[in-house]
């Protein structure tokens, strides 16, 4: 899965393939959409092609008080090529390391 740009009431969405499960709503993936999908989605060919009518494209809307996050561990110039390598194999990028991020409600202070 990758996270995309924050939005007004909402915490996180995330693009994720379809076969997981989770529910779809094609407006607001075309709202939402941007090219670098197709890193994580990959093209299979005909309608299966990464962009925002593929239908293996959900969306998860999260609202959180915890969550682990990835944290790049290269360069900037390195994590894009790496994306460009997986637009064009098809494979998705190793792209970092994971951590825990924790919410207090009662403070409104985050923690490791």
């Amino acid at each position: 899965m990758q996270t995309h740009a924050r939005r007004a009431g909402t915490d996180l969405w995330f693009i994720t393939g379809i076969d997981s499960g989770k529910t779809q709503d094609k407006a607001m993936i075309h709202e939402l959409y941007k090219p670098d999908w197709k890193a994580w989605m990959g093209d299979e060919g005909g309608e299966r092609d990464g962009g925002p009518d593929d239908p293996r494209i959900a969306l998860i809307e999260v609202k959180a008080d915890s969550a682990y996050y990835l944290k790049s561990t290269q360069p900037r110039l390195i994590a894009l090529f790496n994306i460009a390598i997986a637009i064009a194999t098809g494979d998705p990028p190793k792209a970092g390391d994971m951590g825990e991020l924790r919410h207090d409600l009662a403070t409104g202070a985050a923690r490791e």
